[in-house]
Order: structure tokens, then C-alpha cells, then sequence
């Protein structure tokens, strides 16, 4: 009887070993189908930020280019202002709006001389 009982429970050690390396080999089959998952979540993630990247890269470049025309526009403005300054103070006596009749339109009926001439009041100089 001895022998027999150690038989029966060899053989229920080995129905365990066999149970438990079913169980592993599941498990190991769904470590690796998580692991996939998060594989293609990821590559999805990447090729998303790749995307916006590429995407604020342009932007980036554009506010660049917006920036650089600003800058050039502002640096001429400030040169015609200094210009028109100069032209300005090189007037000798009162004021001689003949310098700025060439770059700001005067009505036609306006004779440029008078009290109440409003040619003066396009120019913006006191």
C-alpha cells in the first residue's frame, strides 16, 4: 500500500506540474499580448507627435517670417519718421509744407497759404 499511495501522489505532482505549466504558458500569452498593446499605443503616440511637431515646426517658421517682416517694416518706418524729422528741422523760419505735398495728397482746391488753409491739418505738424 505503501508504494501505491507514493504512486498516486507522484502522479498528482505531476498533474500539478502540468496544471502549473498551463497556467505559465497562459499567462506568458497574455504578458506578450499586453506587451503588443502597449507596443502599438506607443507607436501610435509617436507617429501623433511626430505629426504635431511637424505641425508646430511650420508655425514656428511662419511667426519667424512674420517677425522678420515686421522687423524690416519697423525698421523703415523708424528711418522715413527720422528722415521727415530731419527734413523737419532743416526748414528755415516757420513751416514749409512743400517737402510733405510730394508724399501726402492735398485736395486740389486747397492753396496751401490762408488762415483757415486745412492743408496743414493733413500734414500732422504743428
Amino acid at each position: 500500500e505503501e508504494e501505491g499511495e507514493e504512486g498516486e501522489g507522484g502522479e498528482g505532482d505531476d498533474i500539478k506540474r502540468t496544471r502549473r505549466m498551463l497556467s505559465n504558458r497562459e499567462s506568458a500569452r497574455r504578458s506578450r499580448r499586453r506587451k503588443q498593446a502597449a507596443l502599438g499605443d506607443l507607436e501610435m503616440q509617436v507617429a501623433s507627435l511626430r505629426m504635431e511637431n511637424s505641425s508646430l515646426l511650420n508655425r514656428l517658421q511662419d511667426a519667424s517670417e512674420q517677425y522678420k517682416s515686421a522687423l524690416h517694416t519697423n525698421q523703415n518706418l523708424r528711418m522715413n519718421v527720422a528722415s521727415l524729422q530731419q527734413q523737419a528741422e532743416g526748414t528755415s523760419g516757420g513751416y514749409d509744407n512743400s517737402m510733405v505735398r510730394d508724399r501726402i495728397p492735398i485736395p486740389a482746391h486747397s492753396s496751401g497759404m490762408g488762415a483757415g488753409d486745412e492743408s496743414e491739418s493733413h500734414v500732422g505738424v504743428p
